[in-house]
């Protein structure tokens, strides 16, 4: 399976998206969800200590965003390049003359 020249493609691709929207999740601090392991609770979106209670909680529970960024990049990469084969094998499959597609079924 990881052989096969359609998941090289993938691969390839989802790895380099990662890796840029990581960088941009990071930068913008845009966070799928936040962790408080402490407490126990997974909150939607980010969230700083100032925003649930008040600034002290920030030290009694400190915050984990690293998870919510990394789903944020990966369900983007995996949209982007899910939404860029879907196009990339609708080309092909338009572009290719119908002597060829003929031939191969």
């Amino acid at each position: 399976m990881t052989s096969s020249a359609p998941f090289r493609r993938f691969a390839f691709a989802f790895g380099t998206t990662f890796a840029f929207l990581y960088v941009v999740a990071l930068a913008k601090d845009l966070a799928l969800f936040t962790v408080f392991p402490s407490l126990g609770i997974v909150l939607a979106g980010t969230h700083h200590s100032r925003d649930v209670a008040d600034p002290a909680m920030g030290f009694l529970a400190p915050a984990i965003y690293w998870y919510g960024w990394a789903a944020t990049a990966a369900r983007s990469g995996v949209s982007i390049v899910g939404v860029q084969f879907f196009f990339v094998n609708q080309l092909k499959a338009r572009d290719l003359p119908d002597s060829v597609d003929k031939s191969a079924n």
